[in-house]
């Protein structure tokens, strides 16, 4: 499970239902769970780009510490 921090009380959740690997026009299954963690409602949009010119768009590098 990936978690993304974001500037706003959002957490983002993605759960791919395990390792990720697919050929050219392959449809993957991606899960996405959104957590509203601030102390107001919040209108969620969600995009996703559809082609990625490099892997590190999708897979941030770990933070350290």
């Amino acid at each position: 499970m990936n978690t993304i921090d974001t500037l706003t009380p959002l957490k983002a959740i993605l759960t791919p239902p395990s390792h990720l690997e697919s050929s050219p026009g392959e449809i993957v299954t991606l899960h996405v769970s959104l957590i509203n963690q601030g102390d107001r409602g919040a209108a969620i949009d969600v995009f996703i780009e559809p082609i990625a010119p490099t892997p590190e768009e999708w897979c941030p590098p770990a933070k350290n510490g």
